[in-house]
């Protein structure tokens, strides 16, 4: 397990590298349970911040992306009560984060 954050990196750069149309979702720590009404989700950009979320909150986002027209973008997905920065050594500055409302508005990468 050691250096697995690396690795997850090199995985996703040689994705962004080969790939002209791709989504990479970053989901939070897996919650067991439904998603509840009260329950919003965030999407955010930039590394900086994670959190939980439910396997069926997560195929949303997942569903979501494979049908959006956005491509080439890469968001953190989790419930937006659980947010949580993220270690110092894989986020620099939680203000440049970016918060966006559907995949359909994420930046491209």
């Amino acid at each position: 397990v050691d250096n697995i954050m690396s690795y997850k990196l090199q995985g996703e750069d040689y994705v962004r590298k080969k790939s002209s149309d791709y989504a990479i979702i970053r989901p939070g720590v897996l919650m067991n349970g439904k998603k509840g009404a009260e329950q919003g989700m965030e999407l955010a950009q930039g590394d900086f911040y994670g959190g939980g979320l439910s396997r069926e909150e997560l195929a949303k986002v997942v569903v979501d992306s494979a049908v959006s027209k956005n491509s080439k973008f890469t968001v953190e997905a989790y419930r937006k009560q659980t947010r949580t920065p993220l270690q110092k050594e894989f986020g620099s500055n939680n203000e440049k984060a970016k918060f966006v409302s559907s995949v359909d508005d994420a930046s491209k990468d």
